[in-house]
C-alpha cells in the first residue's frame, strides 16, 4: 500500500500553499502520493506539476474544501491504488489520465 503524505493548507495564505506543495512534490518518492487539502482549487499548481511530470486529480468535496492527489507519473501502482481510494471514499469514477490544466480565474 502506497504512503499518504497528507499535505494540509486550508488554512495558509498564498504563496504559501503553492510553496508547500512543490517542495513536497520535490521529495515525492515511488510508492508515495501527497494528498493536499485546499480551501479553493489551487489553479496555479497544475502548471507547475505538468511541467514537473507528476500526475494528479483534483475535485470539490464542499463549498471550502478541494482536495488534490499527486503521484509521479510513472508509479503507475500509486495512481491505481488512489483511484480506487478515490472511488471507495469520495464515490468518484475516473477514467481520463489526471487533471487537465486550466486556466485561474
Amino acid at each position: 500500500m502506497p504512503n499518504e503524505i497528507l499535505l494540509d493548507v486550508s488554512m495558509m495564505e498564498a504563496p504559501r500553499p503553492l510553496q508547500e506543495a512543490l517542495s513536497a512534490v520535490s521529495k515525492l518518492k515511488d510508492g508515495e502520493y501527497i494528498l493536499m487539502v485546499h480551501r479553493m482549487r489551487p489553479c496555479h499548481l497544475f502548471s507547475f506539476l505538468e511541467r514537473m511530470m507528476v500526475w494528479s486529480e483534483d475535485f470539490e468535496v464542499s463549498s471550502d474544501k478541494y482536495v488534490v492527489f499527486m503521484a509521479n507519473s510513472d508509479d503507475l501502482s500509486t495512481i491505481e491504488y488512489i483511484k480506487g481510494k478515490i472511488a471507495d471514499e469520495y464515490g468518484r469514477t475516473l477514467s481520463g489520465s489526471g487533471s487537465a490544466v486550466l486556466e485561474c480565474s
